[in-house]
């Protein structure tokens, strides 16, 4: 080994007995970011989140299409009492028997899930 290369190495030139027993890498610099505000240096990805986020309100809008196309479905027929019963009452709404129901609370549930993600 050249006298050149063990000089750009200080640490190897250290008796492992005496080299810090912390773990060096990602372990050493987050300790290092956290100890100093100034430090603290993260990406953003603000283009990712961004397109992310357009993703996100495509799929939110399909969503509402769909459960807006139920609402006006229902509506068509005024004398359909189960969508009337349903679109009123909790009692009805979560009644796992009635089928427009079952219809309404999963399309919810998939909107649910995507507002919580967005």
């Amino acid at each position: 080994m050249s006298t050149s290369r063990q000089s750009a190495d200080i640490e190897l030139a250290i008796p492992s007995t005496q080299r810090p027993t912390r773990l060096e890498g990602y372990p050493s610099f987050a300790q290092f970011i956290a100890s100093d505000s100034d430090a603290a240096i993260y990406r953003k990805y603000a283009h990712l989140s961004a397109r992310n986020l357009l993703y996100l309100q495509s799929e939110l809008h399909e969503l509402q299409e769909r459960l807006q196309s139920l609402d006006r479905e229902d509506a068509k027929d005024e004398h359909n009492q189960d969508a009337q019963k349903v679109a009123r009452n909790w009692k009805y709404y979560s009644d796992p028997l009635n089928a427009t129901a079952c219809q309404h609370r999963g399309l919810q549930a998939d909107i649910r899930m995507k507002i919580r993600e967005y």
